[in-house]
């Protein structure tokens, strides 16, 4: 190839040159160059997107804690009442205190608790209540149904935030 290269005129040589040049940079251009700006534009269009979904979500969360009584800034009362203390007294209040069989402290703000025997649907009132008036919340939950009508024993781990 190199003998038959430098057997052609000068000006043929250079033409020849030039040619292999345009064809090697047209190759790189069409292999390279173009999918990857592509590529970019398909990454700017889907950033572009992103962003504007993460926008809509952030406006229509704002939108939701404005018409949820219950939020945090809006239905929980800010109380410095112990967490076991709080537990009790809305267990009384509900009529389950009898079937809350142990409480155990993890400290300040944790509690893990066992009831036995006691109706799906006033716990879940109990739990309920828990969350909207007094910023507890269930970290664990494990429920199993026992042989009287609704009836259930649980263990429920509860941490306020």
């Amino acid at each position: 190839m190199k003998q038959w290269f430098f057997s052609r005129q000068p000006q043929e040589r250079l033409a020849l040159t030039v040619m292999a040049m345009f064809i090697m940079g047209a190759a790189i251009y069409t292999l390279f160059w173009l999918p990857l700006n592509d590529d970019i534009a398909q990454k700017r269009l889907w950033v572009s997107e992103q962003q504007k979904t993460l926008d809509w979500m952030q406006r229509t969360a704002i939108a939701i804690k404005r018409l949820n009584p219950s939020s945090k800034t809006g239905g929980q009362q800010k109380s410095n009442e112990a967490l076991l203390t709080t537990i009790d007294r809305t267990a009384k209040q509900l009529n389950i205190r009898d079937a809350v069989k142990r409480i155990k402290p993890q400290g300040n703000d944790k509690v893990q608790l066992w009831l036995e025997q006691v109706p799906f649907d006033r716990v879940v009132r109990w739990l309920d209540s828990l969350q909207q008036q007094h910023n507890v919340s269930i970290s664990t939950i494990t429920i199993d149904r026992q042989s009287g009508s609704g009836l259930i024993n649980a263990r429920i781990n509860l941490e306020r935030s």
